[in-house]
């Protein structure tokens, strides 16, 4: 974001001569192109130190669509965006004509984005390996499948799994607890960020700055609650 020229309008940051942009091609005018990233009237024109620390953000993809580039290498785009700025970031890669190759830990972002996923791989045996999958989801299950021939191998090799069991039984009541609601805990906190987005984007919200300031300082909240639990649920599922 420190390329950003902060006293200058958002417009002079996307468009420093003329009225239109080269997009994919494409002249388009360039408030127009500022409406797809959600600058709307009242926020083209203000300079860009004015911006929240997500509006900049999306300021500045707005300016990375707008490169002239086959292939994109993103590490963890996702960090400190706000909903609005991850729903743009979301979309613009979506419509990127050339390759993404995206590090990220967010796991629904990853699923919404990519279309292959690589996991480099490590078996019982020490063998490295590198899979390719569709989904998340796909490489969970294809995982938990290699965890579960891992543990046969070493029983067939005569090791002691009594000791083994021992030290994986580190979960608590309150961890059991904790683990088997968390889908409910995560799915509970994504439903009030979807519901703040929504308010968000009425128009009354949309034209009150203070509003619309306190609904997106609570979705980072939430957002970064949500992280918090899927860091806390690896860590759990890595203790069973």
């Amino acid at each position: 974001r420190e390329t950003l020229k902060m006293e200058e309008s958002v417009l002079k940051n996307i468009c420093p001569y003329g009225d239109s942009v080269i997009f994919q091609g494409v002249s388009v005018h360039a408030r127009s192109y500022l409406d797809r990233f959600m600058f709307y009237k009242q926020q083209v024109d203000l300079p860009v130190h004015k911006l929240s620390g997500g509006e900049q953000a999306r300021l500045r993809i707005a300016q990375l669509m707008l490169q002239d580039a086959q292939v994109l290498v993103l590490d963890e785009p996702t960090n400190d965006l706000d909903t609005m700025s991850l729903d743009v970031l979301e979309n613009a890669l979506r419509d990127f004509p050339g390759a993404v190759i995206l590090v990220t830990h967010d796991r629904y972002f990853m699923d919404q984005v990519a279309n292959t996923i690589l996991a480099f791989h490590t078996d019982a045996n020490g063998n490295n390996s590198l899979q390719t999958f569709a989904g998340y989801l796909q490489w969970e299950e294809w995982f938990s499948e290699q965890q579960v021939s891992g543990k046969k191998s070493e029983d067939a090799y005569g090791k002691d799994l009594s000791v083994k069991k021992s030290k994986s039984s580190k979960l608590s009541f309150k961890d059991k607890f904790e683990l088997e609601n968390m889908d409910a805990t995560v799915q509970g906190l994504e439903s009030q960020v979807l519901g703040l987005q929504k308010e968000i984007e009425k128009p009354e919200v949309a034209s009150n700055a203070k509003k619309l300031v306190e609904l997106n300082t609570e979705v980072e909240k939430l957002q970064k609650q949500i992280e918090h639990k899927y860091a806390r649920w690896a860590e759990l599922e890595k203790k069973v």
